[in-house]
């Protein structure tokens, strides 16, 4: 009984260093036999096997984030327009077609 908490123990304590170390879970497996390989029977020689486990599955050079790529610029925003200009032109624009009605009150006349 007493082996049986030892041995759960001492995985749960692999798990927490592996995923201290940033090892995937679906790396978890392949690195705990990995570890159970090479340790010695008193587990003294533990951080020396997670080290060489760091540069095994080249952990250190794992980015935490992605490269955008090269060709991918910032995203250029259009130019600000006035909206009283936009609105004089479409007017403008309107009353040159004969769709406005200019036989009416302007809207200066309404205020």
């Amino acid at each position: 009984m007493n082996v049986e908490k030892h041995e759960l123990y001492r995985d749960h304590y692999l798990t927490s260093k592996l995923i201290e170390i940033k090892v995937k879970d679906d790396e978890l497996d392949a690195a705990k036999e990995f570890i159970h390989d090479r340790l010695n029977e008193n587990d003294d020689n533990l951080d020396d096997v997670l080290d060489e486990l760091k540069i095994n599955m080249r952990l250190a050079e794992r980015s935490k984030y992605v490269d955008p790529s090269p060709g991918n610029y910032t995203k250029q925003r259009p130019k600000r327009t006035d909206v009283s200009e936009r609105a004089k032109a479409s007017l403008e624009r309107l009353r040159k077609a004969g769709r406005l009605n200019t036989k009416g009150p302007s809207i200066k006349e309404k205020r």
